[in-house]
């Protein structure tokens, strides 16, 4: 037969438990906070690039909006610098 008992009822790991379970809190904490920071940066640009692609090409479809939206931040960052020289949309974000 299994011997069970309750570690938090134990004086000795109690406290441990319990500092690890804060410590891992604050780092889920931390993390979504970090996560929230990113995604703003990525929206952020996809909102700048959407921006200056319509001054420059006029309205855009809805797949390349999309597109935009849901494209990492290192390509953000090359299509908003193309952006600035090209002629074409093409130019700027190939077609698929």
């Amino acid at each position: 037969m299994a011997l069970q008992f309750n570690l938090m009822e134990n004086n000795v790991f109690r406290p441990i438990i319990l500092k690890y379970q804060e410590e891992s809190r604050q780092e889920g904490r931390q993390e979504g906070r970090q996560e929230g920071r990113q995604e703003g940066r990525q929206e952020e640009k996809a909102n700048n690039v959407l921006r200056l692609l319509k001054l420059r090409f006029g309205l855009l479809t809805e797949e390349m909006c999309q597109r935009v939206t849901t494209a990492s931040l290192d390509e953000l960052d090359v299509w908003f610098d193309k952006t600035l020289d090209a002629q074409t949309l093409e130019e700027v974000i190939p077609p698929l």
